[in-house]
């Protein structure tokens, strides 16, 4: 869905007539197995319509610096839909198309903003709660990765705390000396147990900030040694395409963290 500004006066009286509002579902109430419909403009061909059934809700995906909370459907997304609506079988919306899973052995794995979560955020920017961002002002760590949970962890004789699964080419994660493997505990003088905590301490740096990172090491017996990193924030529009290489490889990780932490960084192909 595009944001288009059009003065009103420039509308004839038969268009406005014509504008329909669409109704807002309560994506809150989703269950696994409800109809879902993905409009968008797949690889730009004009408009396009899929069907498929909601697979699962509250499905965490691993994202570059973060993880978002997303629902997950077998409506086909394709580049071009993201921004397009996420309908229920009654019309409302209930999600915004936003990333698809590539990988040669999966298909029918798509994701959507849950559109409870969009209408807040929206909310926030209109009445300046939220500040929108840019590329050039946004912090930007380099990594992908998701929580390593106290009984995961426990189970590898590992540290809770952020498991790295890929840094990206040239990013400040890479200046600091931070590793796939490794598992991230602390950020500024602060304890770090998910990637929600990293994210929101990520938003308070601008662009050239010095920051500390606290990391333990994996070596060779699977003993860990901790690190005190020390590197100089970054921005996403510095990172360039080794960001968008590694968001592609943290879409590709799909429900991402949990199954790079299940091997501590074996692949189990998904």
């Amino acid at each position: 869905m595009a944001v288009l500004t059009i003065d009103m006066s420039q509308l004839s009286d038969d268009t406005k007539k014509a504008i329909a509002v669409m109704v807002m579902g309560d994506s809150d109430q989703l269950k696994a197995g409800e109809s879902a419909i993905a409009i968008g403009n797949a690889l730009g061909y004009g408009q396009s319509v899929t069907t498929g059934v909601i697979s699962a809700v509250n499905r965490e995906v691993a994202l570059t610096d973060k993880t978002m909370t997303l629902l997950q459907t077998s409506a086909a997304i394709n580049p071009g839909n993201s921004g397009g609506a996420l309908l229920n079988g009654k019309g409302e919306v209930i999600g915004m198309n936003t990333v698809k899973y590539s990988d040669t052995s999966v298909e029918g794995m798509g994701y959507a903003i849950p559109i409870n979560t969009a209408l807040e955020t929206a909310k926030g920017i209109i009445d300046g709660t939220i500040v929108a961002k840019t590329d050039e002002t946004t912090a930007f760590l380099g990594i992908t990765g998701g929580t390593l949970d106290e009984d995961t962890a426990s189970a590898y004789n590992a540290p809770a705390g952020i498991y790295v699964s890929n840094v990206a080419s040239g990013s400040a994660a890479q200046r600091a000396g931070l590793q796939a493997g490794c598992i991230i505990t602390g950020f500024n003088g602060e304890d770090v147990s998910t990637m929600e905590d990293l994210q929101k301490l990520i938003q308070n740096c601008a662009p050239g900030d010095s920051v500390t990172i606290t990391a333990q090491f994996p070596d060779s017996n699977g003993n860990y040694t901790e690190q005190t990193l020390t590197t100089i924030m970054g921005s996403k529009a510095d990172a360039g395409d080794s960001s968008q290489s590694t968001q592609q490889n943290g879409q590709n990780n799909g429900q991402g963290s949990r199954n790079s932490q299940g091997g501590l960084g074996q692949s189990n192909g998904q």
